[in-house]
């Protein structure tokens, strides 16, 4: 997808959202989805509070909002759900996710980042260096 991408899945095997949060040791994060990843016009757009109830299940809350066109229901929609992930676990500011439409607190953000940094201090020919 994205070099970042690439080097999170092959330096921390981080490979999508829900483990991004995962590793990020947050108790979940907020997305925003459509009926498919490129149907950006269909009707079917909604946010969603994806909160890890066990350590491999979760539970998804979905918010439908609706406005004059896709653009505004998906600013609504997003708005929504942060607010919701919000009162759950206090996230005063949120962070987008090195993945497309998915969102983590800026604290958990910013630990994921800090361990790739260090990642790359202690093996800077990684993955390239045979293990």
């Amino acid at each position: 997808m994205s070099k970042l991408t690439d080097e999170l899945s092959a330096r921390l095997k981080i490979h999508n959202p829900y483990f991004f949060a995962r590793h990020a040791g947050v108790p979940g994060f907020v997305g925003y989805r459509t009926a498919h990843a490129h149907a950006m016009g269909y009707s079917d757009r909604r946010g969603e509070v994806v909160e890890f109830v066990e350590p491999s299940t979760y539970q998804t809350t979905e918010f439908r909002e609706r406005g004059r066109d896709h653009v505004e229901e998906r600013r609504k929609c997003i708005a929504a759900a942060q607010a919701e992930g919000a009162k759950r676990w206090g996230v005063t500011e949120w962070k987008q996710t090195p993945w497309p439409n998915a969102w983590i607190s800026a604290e958990g953000y910013a630990k994921v980042m800090d361990e790739l940094k260090a990642h790359r201090k202690k093996h800077p020919t990684y993955p390239t260096e045979e293990s």
